[in-house]
């Protein structure tokens, strides 16, 4: 069953403390998480012609799965970037942040302060303004007041199946392309998304000149997995019943941070997709650890340290990819109503 929503994190000290030790960057292992990124995702370009030629359905298959995981790699790679956590200069932070952004079709400007957003406000009930780390709208008594044909339209485009699979490749492949032109956009926001796109394309085509047009096909579709990868790991951080969210007023960083963050438990030969980015919780208690020390803090934090966070294991996980809305009168997340009756069959224990 769902736990009770606490009101404030107990251990909030001693993990303060604890994370404080662990807010600071190492070039060595800044290159060595950078090269090994860039290893990765040269080699399996260079070996796709022959995966083409020589595997068959089953080579394909395995290329694009991987490809696709080295694509969230970078993903996280370029958000450790953005937060200047990567390394200690900040010029090597902006280009690490732009290139790899510009690699999964990221404009690293747009993106970065949409992002920094999302820690301001994230966990603050009554903010008017978009959470972009969101991937819940509204609550169950707005949706209640919703007409009959928004939410019909928002039934379609929210039900999980559709919005971890269609959605995401539409956020990445076009909206992210359109610079938001308005009087208060910053200028290097539309030249960032301009840098994204000339980047990309470049690549694109230079890729399939020297690689063939089935390289550019399999590169589409892996981005495609990662876009939807990627998405559900947006969820699962921050959408898991227990959470948080309150008032402006009575809102707190670090009972945020611990409490409406999650630790996403990933099976550890997966750990080198992920670079810690599953210890969400930390990474919103300080945004200044570097994802190769993500793990180490949490492993070596005294016993106690993190009682007050909710660890997401597969079952939970999958309970919670349907969590859709927040009601505020139980302080959970809830799914669509047909999916709850599916979930109840599914998952009696949790559901």
């Amino acid at each position: 069953m769902c736990r009770a929503p606490a009101q404030q994190a107990t251990q909030a000290p001693q993990a303060i403390q604890h994370v404080r030790q662990f807010s600071y960057t190492t070039e060595l292992l800044a290159a060595r998480t950078v090269v090994f990124t860039c290893l990765l995702y040269g080699c399996l370009n260079i070996v796709q012609p022959i995966c083409a030629v020589t595997c068959g359905t089953y080579g394909k298959i395995v290329w694009v799965t991987a490809r696709g995981l080295v694509d969230v790699r970078i993903f996280v790679l370029a958000h450790d970037a953005m937060h200047g956590a990567l390394s200690r200069y900040s010029e090597v932070n902006t280009w690490v942040g732009k290139v790899a952004g510009a690699l999964v079709y990221v404009p690293y400007d747009k993106w970065r302060w949409q992002h920094l957003h999302h820690h301001v406000v994230s966990g603050k009930a009554d903010i008017t303004e978009i959470d972009h780390g969101a991937t819940t709208y509204w609550t169950k008594q707005q949706w209640v007041s919703f007409s009959p044909r928004k939410r019909f339209l928002l039934r379609l485009i929210r039900d999980p199946f559709v919005f971890f699979s269609i959605v995401p490749a539409f956020v990445f492949f076009l909206f992210f392309r359109v610079p938001r032109l308005r009087k208060s956009s910053r200028p290097n926001r539309v030249t960032g998304v301009a840098f994204t796109n000339w980047f990309k394309l470049t690549e694109l085509c230079l890729g399939t000149w020297l690689l063939g047009w089935p390289w550019l096909w399999w590169s589409v579709t892996a981005t495609s997995i990662a876009t939807s990868l990627g998405f559900a790991l947006f969820h699962l951080q921050h959408h898991v019943n227990q959470a948080y969210r309150k008032a402006t007023a009575q809102h707190n960083r670090t009972d945020a941070a611990l409490l409406g963050s999650t630790y996403l438990k990933v099976p550890a030969c997966l750990k080198w997709v992920t670079l810690g980015i599953e210890y969400h919780h930390i990474h919103h208690l300080s945004t200044q650890v570097p994802c190769y020390r993500l793990q180490e803090c949490h492993e070596s934090a005294p016993a106690g340290c993190w009682d007050d966070v909710t660890v997401v294991g597969l079952t939970s996980a999958f309970r919670s990819m349907f969590n859709v809305m927040w009601n505020e009168d139980t302080q959970l997340f809830e799914a669509f109503q047909e999916h709850e009756k599916l979930l109840q069959w599914l998952l009696p224990d949790l559901a």
